[in-house]
């Protein structure tokens, strides 16, 4: 539970004989912990399978204000016009590692130039994450401006029918259910989760009625989506076995 904090390089747990109690059976149990530095610095080079090329990498404050605060800087930039930097700030509540408030924000440029066009994004988003008997709650906001644009004149005239801005807030609930030995490579036990959304986007797709000028109307058009999920998925000897994944969606629009 420490490590997920990420601001200690080790975490290892002592049990020893406690001498100085009363009790003859009586042990004492000692964390003995590696903390990072206060600063982090870190870089990476990658190379896409498209052959594109990114160098990226991140700045972290550990431990800011003493009680387990970080504070993290990602910054990627490649070799064609696509960029991304954000910042993320995270809590713990309550001197609990497993509970925790994370926020922050992101701003990217992507270059899609297989199919000839630019997407610019500015996101701000908010995080509250607790566990309980049932499972680990993860109530989740997010705020998403978009802006897609035309980068040459050979792009195709459905891309540049969805060029413009867009905005997208979205307030999700997500349970999870989790006792799978680990979390990348499970050997066994049982993943369930259940999430419902709640997103609201401006302008949405092309409504039915056309203007005078015979294009959709959408600059009115608003959409609200209920969109609950649920999957549960059991390991029988590291073998996946899904055997719920259901997905239904409730929509209203306004044009």
């Amino acid at each position: 539970m420490l490590m997920n904090l990420n601001i200690f390089h080790s975490v290892q747990l002592a049990v020893d004989v406690d001498s100085k109690s009363a009790v003859d059976d009586a042990y004492k149990v000692s964390f003995v912990v590696q903390e990072r530095k206060p600063q982090t610095l870190k870089a990476q080079w990658t190379v896409n399978t498209d052959g594109a090329m990114r160098l990226g990498g991140y700045y972290s404050l550990n431990n800011i204000f003493r009680k387990g605060e970080r504070l993290q800087i990602d910054v990627s930039m490649g070799r064609d016009a696509s960029a991304l930097r954000s910042a993320t700030f995270t809590k713990p509540l309550e001197k609990n590692p497993t509970m925790f408030f994370s926020f922050g924000g992101s701003e990217g440029t992507y270059d899609h130039w297989w199919s000839r066009f630019m997407r610019h994004e500015k996101s701000l988003f908010a995080e509250f994450l607790a566990p309980s008997r049932f499972g680990v709650h993860r109530l989740s906001w997010s705020y998403l401006w978009r802006e897609l644009e035309a980068s040459g004149r050979n792009t195709p005239w459905a891309v540049r029918m969805e060029s413009g801005q867009s905005m997208r807030m979205n307030l999700r609930h997500q349970l999870e259910f989790d006792t799978r030995s680990d979390r990348i490579f499970p050997d066994d036990g049982l993943l369930l989760r259940l999430a419902k959304d709640i997103t609201f986007i401006t302008p949405g797709p092309p409504c039915a009625g056309v203007n005078n000028e015979d294009e959709p109307a959408r600059g009115t058009y608003v959409q609200f989506c209920t969109l609950p999920a649920y999957q549960f998925i059991c390991l029988t000897q590291g073998c996946p076995h899904p055997l719920l994944d259901c997905l239904c969606s409730f929509t209203a629009e306004w044009c």
